[in-house]
């Protein structure tokens, strides 16, 4: 079976590799040719197979399993991949440049995001699982700590109070000290994974702000790409 975070991370280094490659190594006149044509079109054809996610998502109502997001991700690596390498590098079209901009912040802005979606959720599940078996515990113990141990322990804290040099545990039987010990350490567990979950969720809405930042991004390159394909159309394709 195809393991999707392999094919996620290889396609996230051939972008990167992508960008480095007509950075480092320009490939002159690559957008006027055929080769750099067809390129361009595969990958922005590609592009646009990313909004088949969002549509059966937002329209459709489709999420989850019925909607998998790894489609999504393997066009958006692809298609800019093959986009930047139609580029070759040279960047004298403003409007392109615009294109080529917006693209690569629609497609890290991607990356990060799945990354903080994928972490962040993986994480919430499994610290609330471990707060529900937590207080699981919690109760079976307390059900323990019968009401002649919480008797004695509540004695011992009145001994305390009462300006006795003796420690609460001294003073307490030393079932009640036991299941006090352990009800404490539940309790200190138990509000250690909820301040860890408060934390997550704050980044859970975190990344929903940050989604709608890529949306608005992606909005821009339809508009930049949709204005640079009515420009080479008007111009003219130069391989003609």
């Amino acid at each position: 079976m195809i393991d999707q975070r392999q094919v996620r991370s290889g396609l996230t280094i051939v972008f990167i590799a992508s960008l480095l490659v007509v950075v480092i190594v320009p490939l002159p006149r690559m957008g006027g040719t055929l080769a750099g044509h067809v390129l361009g079109i595969l990958g922005t054809v590609i592009i646009l197979l990313t909004l088949i996610y969002p549509f059966r998502k937002r329209v459709l109502g489709r999420k989850g399993k019925k909607n998998p997001i790894a489609t999504h991700t393997l066009y958006g690596l692809l298609g800019p991949s093959l986009v930047v390498f139609h580029t070759g590098g040279e960047f004298k079209s403003f409007i392109g440049n615009l294109v080529f901009i917006c693209m690569v912040l629609v497609v890290l802005s991607g990356i990060v995001g799945i990354y903080l979606f994928k972490t962040t959720r993986k994480t919430l599940k499994e610290h609330k699982q471990d707060v529900s078996q937590l207080k699981k515990i919690f109760f079976e113990k307390k059900r323990d700590f019968s009401a002649a141990d919480l008797e004695r322990y509540v004695q011992g804290e009145k001994a305390l109070e009462s300006s006795d040099t003796r420690s609460i545990d001294e003073t307490a039987e030393p079932n009640a000290v036991r299941h006090r010990k352990d009800l404490v350490q539940l309790v200190e567990l138990i509000a250690d994974k909820e301040h860890t979950i408060k934390v997550y969720a704050t980044i859970e809405r975190i990344f929903a702000k940050w989604s709608k930042a890529h949306i608005a991004l992606v909005f821009f390159l339809l508009a930049f790409l949709g204005s640079h394909i009515a420009v080479m159309i008007y111009y003219g394709l130069r391989w003609l």
